[in-house]
């Protein structure tokens, strides 16, 4: 069991490590406003998750038939409780690839977040760009045949020719 589990746990980092790949290319396309390296990082990723989905599957079958011989219940059951419990050379195979997947983890996690940033100051952006060229060919004033002026309430502008 232990063979298989560390199996497992290998191909996990190794998605995992695609998955981290992935989201910097995402980061460098968002920073360049590489539209279609943005979508390949984001189908690349999206084809990820049901193969890491169906590792997760197979882990936790491994880690229930564990828990069985342990004769431990299978909720609460940690990787760092297996490595512990387990004996050499198993034991620190097991701790190697815990505290690896764990600092992937946060490496996906922490450029995640940084994408996240990145997008919503994008899109910040591009809605500040929207509103300045929706408001650069408003009339504030208009001046009547009287002379008077009045505030144009619901006039646009429009632009004709490039010339002027």
């Amino acid at each position: 069991m232990f063979d298989n589990l560390l199996k497992i746990l290998r191909e996990e980092a190794d998605l995992f490590a695609l998955m981290l790949t992935l989201a910097q290319d995402e980061k460098d396309a968002v920073t360049r406003s590489d539209l279609d390296g943005l979508r390949a990082a984001t189908d690349g990723k999206t084809s990820l998750v049901p193969r890491i989905q169906d590792l997760n599957r197979k882990r936790q079958t491994v880690i229930e038939g564990m828990a069985a011989t342990m004769g431990r219940p299978i909720q609460g059951l940690t990787l760092r409780e297996i490595s512990e419990s387990a004996e050499e050379p198993y034991a620190t195979q097991l701790e190697a690839c815990r505290s690896h997947l764990l600092r992937l983890a946060a490496s996906i996690r922490d450029i995640g977040s940084q994408n996240r940033e990145l997008i919503a100051h994008r899109l910040k952006l591009v809605r500040s760009s929207f509103f300045l060229l929706n408001h650069l060919t408003v009339s504030s004033t208009v001046y009547q045949n009287t002379g008077k002026m009045t505030v144009a309430s619901d006039r646009r502008g429009r632009v004709l020719s490039g010339d002027f």
